[in-house]
């Protein structure tokens, strides 16, 4: 018996006739229910779902896909897997150039809502994986078995992690961080007329909320700024930096009346867009088309438990 082989499927929704939309539409996540499996779910699942394959030549049914979502709506990872059911075949030119290209019809496995953090991260599998281009490429281009065994691996784990049993982690110093409010901040959420606090992202919290070594903090870019923006880089509205993993919970304290939440969601925002002056003594100027801007998060929260 034929050994399956595995491929790797791009999406840009950005670029893609495929939407984002569209995708939401097709798989409804609906429930508070993020990830969708066969064996659960299949009501959910498409009755057609194919994509357009590079190597059709290496292609067969049976063979696996790994569903990659790429571009600069975050996150970024893998969203799903699972098996083509027909043989390569040729069809109308997605994009519209009149090239000549193959698509295979795919059969899902488990997928996950795209837009939620349960996507297999592209910072994950650079560490994990760094023989595969994560950021863009072909679709359907195939990869090495040894390669393929690694990938299984990373999302049979991330899927069991997914599907363990919810355990809230314990309240400590080094997951919380705190932050001093007005007294009528601390009644709106004991009284339920609020359930988010929003920070704004700069020079004094920029180490406590992003990862850093040392001080430099981590881009998840696809490119590098050629000029040093701290932590204020616009990157073309997309937030460019890895809020840190450890943070678990945000503590607010109203002169000694405190409480603490466990951050169930964050919302990331761009504010103005400004430029920096020449030199050091220069005051930044506000401007449409700068490269900085102040972003701001929002923590969706619950009561820590």
């Amino acid at each position: 018996m034929r050994t399956p082989n595995t491929f790797l499927l791009y999406w840009n929704p950005y670029f893609s006739s495929y939407k984002l939309e569209r995708f939401l539409n097709d798989f409804p996540f609906t429930d508070g229910k993020d990830v969708l499996t066969d064996a659960d779910d299949r009501d959910r699942f498409p009755d057609m779902f194919n994509w357009s394959i590079a190597e059709y030549d290496k292609a067969h049914a049976g063979d696996r896909f790994v569903f990659i979502k790429v571009g600069y709506d975050r996150p970024t990872g893998i969203v799903g897997v699972g098996q083509f059911t027909s043989e390569p075949y040729g069809g109308e030119d997605w994009s519209g150039q009149g090239r000549k290209i193959y698509y295979m019809d795919m059969d899902w496995e488990a997928v996950v809502n795209p837009t939620s953090d349960l996507v297999l991260k592209t910072h994950e599998l650079i560490k994990a994986v760094p023989e595969v281009m994560w950021s863009k490429g072909r679709a359907g281009v195939m990869v090495a078995p040894e390669i393929a065994e690694k990938i299984d691996a990373l999302w049979k784990q991330h899927i069991q992690t997914i599907n363990k049993p919810t355990e809230y982690a314990p309240i400590t110093p080094e997951n919380t961080l705190g932050f001093a409010v007005d007294a009528e901040i601390i009644q709106d959420f004991l009284q339920g007329k609020r359930s988010s606090y929003s920070i704004r992202i700069d020079e004094d919290y920029c180490n406590l909320l992003l990862e850093n070594v040392d001080g430099n903090l981590l881009l998840n870019t696809d490119e590098l700024p050629n000029e040093f923006h701290g932590c204020y880089f616009y990157n073309n509205g997309n937030f460019p930096y890895l809020i840190k993993s450890s943070l678990k919970h945000i503590l607010l304290d109203a002169n000694g009346k405190r409480i603490v939440g466990r951050i169930v969601g964050k919302e990331i925002t761009a504010g103005k867009r400004f430029r920096f002056g020449k030199n050091q003594y220069d005051a930044s100027v506000e401007d449409p088309n700068g490269d900085n801007c102040v972003w701001t998060i929002t923590f969706k929260l619950a009561p820590a438990r």
